[in-house]
């Protein structure tokens, strides 16, 4: 591999990576050693995640218009798109059933998905994780289980002591799946 990467991601089955480079997706294939583009279209690459069966990587692009969630296979057969206004930072749900997303500022959102036979979407986004508009950028992670939602976030008004400096929380969320489903 040559040049700068970013966002390296490794598949479940230890058979991929996926990083970022110049703005463009690709794949690494760990047993053959051998590099190819995953995605270069318009836009920035970003937050590349593989779903839990491996044949799939979901991940942000941002560009003029803002963002989306962008779905390859890893065969490059299938593409598709989230078509959900400012969606990025997705993340497969353990069990390959549903993805999630962040909207800055907004919330987390989860949409039921299947990848088999193929990817396809099965209803429409719901938000699981509302945000206050005064909340800056936010970044989370689900645990292997899925009983845990980690989230980081800073304020838009990062010098809350008067100091200069940027403050941020970090937070987790135990059996929040749970505590979901019992609302």
């Amino acid at each position: 591999m040559e040049g700068d990467a970013a966002s390296p991601n490794l598949s479940r089955d230890g058979k991929w990576l996926s990083f970022v480079r110049d703005s463009d997706l690709f794949l690494y294939n760990l047993e053959s050693e051998s590099e190819s583009v995953l995605d270069s279209t318009l836009g920035v690459q970003r937050d590349p995640d593989f779903s839990p069966d491996s044949k799939y990587v979901a991940f942000g692009v941002s560009g003029p218009g803002g963002g989306r969630i962008d779905v390859r296979s890893v065969d490059g057969t299938s593409k598709n798109t989230l078509n959900y206004p400012q969606a990025q930072l997705p993340k497969w749900a353990p069990d390959g059933k549903s993805l999630y997303f962040l909207v800055q500022g907004d919330g987390i959102y989860k949409v039921p998905v299947t990848t088999d036979p193929s990817f396809e979407v099965l209803g429409v986004p719901q938000k699981v994780v509302g945000l206050q508009s005064s909340v800056g950028s936010v970044w989370f992670d689900i645990s292997p289980d899925g009983n845990t939602l980690a989230m980081s976030g800073t304020s838009t008004d990062a010098d809350l002591r008067g100091d200069g400096k940027n403050y941020s929380t970090l937070m987790w969320w135990r059996n929040w799946a749970q505590s979901l489903k019992d609302e």
